[in-house]
């Protein structure tokens, strides 16, 4: 796959303009951006990757959603976090009574990160379905856009 997107970008003349790779938590992304790192000139591996901020918010446990929303304090935690595709193990060291900070925020994602990535691999039964119709409509229009530029060049 990194070599596919290798000759994409050496295609159109974007391989030294390449500085970060916006990815969701996949372990196969931690794969493809450490081939990356070799072909490409500029791209740094695992310090260019970047995580989507709509997988990072999913991956908020609900309770931490409902404070912010306002919701009554005095409902259960949950011990499981559902994402599209995925049930990760929550911290059992929240403290509901804390108040959400940014770097409290961030110590719990890494350990969502951690659960999260571990080696499990996504069938393609698992796939979200408007997921992949976006997937799909982003590829057709970024390729789309590409031979435009091929074209005027």
């Amino acid at each position: 796959m990194a070599e596919r997107a290798s000759d994409c970008l050496h295609r159109y003349g974007l391989e030294s303009e390449v500085l970060a790779a916006c990815l969701d938590n996949a372990s196969v992304n931690d794969t493809l951006i450490e081939e990356l790192s070799y072909l490409l000139p500029v791209f740094l591996g695992k310090a260019s990757r970047t995580r989507c901020i709509a997988h990072v918010v999913n991956l908020i446990p609900p309770t931490k959603k409902r404070k912010a929303n306002g919701s009554r304090k005095g409902q259960k935690r949950s011990r499981t976090v559902n994402t599209s595709a995925h049930t990760a193990p929550a911290s059992e060291d929240l403290d509901e009574s804390a108040e959400d900070t940014i770097p409290d925020t961030v110590a719990h994602l890494a350990l969502l990160d951690e659960d999260y990535t571990d080696e499990r691999k996504i069938s393609v039964d698992e796939i979200d379905e408007a997921r992949q119709e976006h997937d799909e409509r982003v590829v057709s229009e970024a390729t789309a856009e590409g031979v435009a530029m091929q074209q005027r060049s």
